[in-house]
């Protein structure tokens, strides 16, 4: 455990403050240049250089009018259960999704979690209820690609890094392999960048658990100390840390900052700039 999550755990014990909580606490009150000539020399020779870059996709490479696409949608979610003879009982079909999702990592993908949720507090066949959902995502999706825009620098960051680092899309494992690939293309980019990809099927637990960054370690056989998490959301992609990951914060910042043992924030160009330099040692 490192100490900023000892200190994170032992603030915890207050009853005022969750554990999340003293964490985004911490490290975004540690303002610290990324200037590894100002740190302790013995430090810098343990620190291992960063061999793998995992990448978060929405808000980071690809992101979206956010509301436009809600409203979209959940009223295309609601109408597709009414015809399929829920009335408007599609609500709770979604809210019985997401506690499927956001549920402790079990033996089951997400995919599975899911279809016997459903099974079991709708009476939805399994079988089924995957044919639904997967209809569901590629009717719908395609309408949305009008609301979705690349983050700026992010193709031109992916373009240089692919030339330098195995890549991973990292993203919430929420969505099926074809409408991650699909919003891949929104970004620019395509999805032959990554060496591999996190999705409902492959997944058992989803962001911001630490399970989900444990098993996606353990799936590529990565030592957590030459990796590094690239996001845009630290309550999403922060945890990343308490695996001993490397985690990077996208920020407006054309400047490399430390925010904590693990942690820094910035935009693309400082992020390729400190890369470059080998500041994540």
């Amino acid at each position: 455990m490192t100490t900023a999550l000892r200190i994170t755990s032992a603030l915890a014990r207050s009853p005022r403050l969750t554990e999340n909580e003293v964490f985004e606490l911490f490290f975004f009150q540690s303002h610290q240049d990324c200037d590894l000539t100002q740190r302790d020399s013995r430090t810098v020779g343990t620190m291992k250089k960063i061999q793998t870059l995992l990448v978060d996709l929405d808000g980071t490479l690809v992101d979206s009018v956010e509301y436009q696409v809600q409203v979209k949608f959940i009223g295309s979610f609601l109408l597709y259960w009414r015809k399929r003879g829920f009335g408007w009982s599609g609500l709770k079909v979604l809210q019985c999704i997401k506690r499927a999702l956001e549920s402790p990592p079990s033996r089951l993908t997400n995919a599975q979690k899911v279809t016997q949720a459903l099974e079991t507090e709708f009476s939805i066949p399994e079988a089924e209820a995957h044919s639904a959902l997967f209809d569901f995502s590629q009717g719908i999706f395609p309408s949305l690609e009008k609301h979705f825009y690349p983050v700026p620098g992010a193709l031109e960051f992916i373009h240089w890094a692919f030339q330098h680092y195995p890549l991973i899309l990292a993203t919430n494992p929420v969505w099926s392999p074809e409408i991650v690939e699909m919003r891949v293309k929104w970004a620019g980019l395509s999805i032959d960048h990554f060496k591999s990809v996190t999705n409902i099927h492959r997944m058992s637990s989803c962001k911001p658990r630490k399970e989900y960054y444990q098993e996606l370690l353990h799936q590529e056989n990565l030592n957590p100390k030459n990796c590094l998490m690239i996001g845009n959301d630290l309550k999403q992609d922060g945890p990343a840390v308490k695996t001993g990951m490397k985690v990077f914060i996208l920020s407006r910042e054309n400047r490399c900052v430390r925010k904590g043992p693990l942690l820094w924030s910035g935009n693309f160009s400082a992020l390729q700039r400190a890369l470059q330099k080998g500041e994540f040692r």
